[in-house]
């Protein structure tokens, strides 16, 4: 323990103050501007990886006490999995006070271009307080960070037009914007993430409206919380919208305001069920051809993925167990495909319809997908076109197996 301690030292020296100054803006969070009811502890916790080679967390409390937390002793636990094998790359436990003091991860096992799920776990015994959160890593960086656009998912328009050039990114707000969303969120909800809503590259107060679709970066998901997008408008008129969409790594909500920041926020609460229901649902919208053939039409929430392939491809020894377990009776395999975008088998949000080619050979199909962290998901066909059947993937992975009977 005292040489992992000496070498997380000599890791984060010289970079001290960098540290000190982010760990203020994650933490801090002044208790005169926060919205009523809010938890007294509320973790959240951020990835970093530098161009040194450093790979570390910062876990900050969104919550009233602020600092505070740091008072008390928390045991901080490490484990992360080889996606690919399944073997265990990390396992380590630590004793600390000072929470927000950066949280090393060592990455040395973890096999280059494969996936490693990594849980950290902070309890502290005095506050009755448990945090639990996953971060995927691959090659040393964050594979689902980032709270940005994801544009299969929107379908906004710029001041009354359509316009493919939607862009999202970390964006502070300033103090006094700051305070007066602080101030007008609902009860028990907390300022998560500010960030912006532009077209053209350009932050302007041209009016937004319909849906927008942002990712939640791992580190701020939690089952037991509910998310709604905040945006602060021209002559500082706030909006508050619910979360419409089914995939709990993602907020959708449908805007109309005249400006640019935007607001994730969240409060602590009982299971989600909106956000934990099923990623296929049933009422999907349905419009017929003049030959009274019944076609399926995507909803305005759920476009078309955008830049994919069903690439052909058989998958590793895990997702090949996966595909077996879940493969519903009666069914048979058909085939294995790596669901591709923008020619990359990729572990990034795939939220929309996707429609693969299929033989006559059979009457009905369904598709298993594997997540990032071993999850499954069995799908329907929606479509009832021959040679072909389309799904609605709401999943964070590339590993596919068609079934059909």
């Amino acid at each position: 323990m005292e040489g992992i301690n000496k070498m997380k030292k000599m890791i984060f020296k010289g970079i001290a103050g960098l540290l000190a100054a982010f760990a203020m803006a994650v933490v801090f969070k002044p208790v005169v501007s926060s919205a009523a009811g809010q938890p007294a502890i509320s973790l959240v916790c951020d990835y970093i990886a530098t161009d040194k080679g450093e790979t570390f967390c910062i876990i900050g409390n969104k919550g009233t006490l602020g600092y505070g937390v740091s008072a008390y002793t928390w045991v901080i636990t490490e484990t992360a999995i080889d996606l690919d094998t399944g073997a265990t790359t990390l396992n380590y436990t630590e004793t600390r006070k000072v929470l927000s003091d950066p949280l090393y991860i060592n990455t040395s096992r973890f096999k280059r271009n494969v996936a490693n799920c990594v849980t950290i776990t902070a309890t502290c015994v005095e506050l009755g307080y448990t945090y639990t959160t996953t971060l995927t890593l691959n090659n040393d960086k964050l594979v689902d960070g980032g709270f940005h656009i994801i544009t299969s998912g929107c379908a906004c328009l710029y001041n009354g037009k359509a316009n493919n050039t939607i862009d999202g990114y970390p964006l502070p707000l300033g103090p006094l914007a700051r305070t007066s969303v602080n101030a007008m969120l609902p009860a028990g909800y907390v300022n998560a993430l500010e960030a912006s809503l532009v077209f053209n590259y350009t932050p302007d107060y041209v009016n937004k409206s319909g849906i927008v679709c942002y990712n939640i970066p791992e580190g701020y998901r939690n089952p037991n919380r509910t998310y709604k997008l905040v945006t602060l408008g021209e002559g500082g008129v706030i909006g508050v919208y619910d979360d419409l969409d089914l995939n709990p790594a993602t907020i959708s909500a449908n805007v109309n305001f005249n400006g640019y920041a935007v607001v994730l926020a969240y409060c602590e609460n009982a299971v989600n069920t909106a956000n934990t229901a099923v990623a296929n649902p049933i009422a999907i919208p349905v419009s017929t051809t003049v030959d009274n053939t019944p076609i399926y039409t995507a909803p305005q929430l759920y476009t078309t993925l955008t830049h994919y392939e069903f690439a052909k491809s058989k998958q590793g020894p895990a997702c090949q167990s996966i595909f077996k377990a879940f493969t519903p009776a009666g069914y048979t395999e058909v085939e294995q495909y790596s669901l591709k975008t923008n020619g990359t088998a990729n572990l990034y949000v795939k939220n929309g319809l996707a429609t693969v080619n299929v033989a006559g050979t059979y009457s009905n199909y369904k598709l298993i997908t594997v997540d990032n962290k071993g999850n499954a998901q069995i799908l329907d066909d929606l479509d009832a076109a021959n040679g072909t059947a389309t799904f609605l993937v709401n999943f964070s992975g590339y590993a596919c197996c068609l079934v059909a009977k």
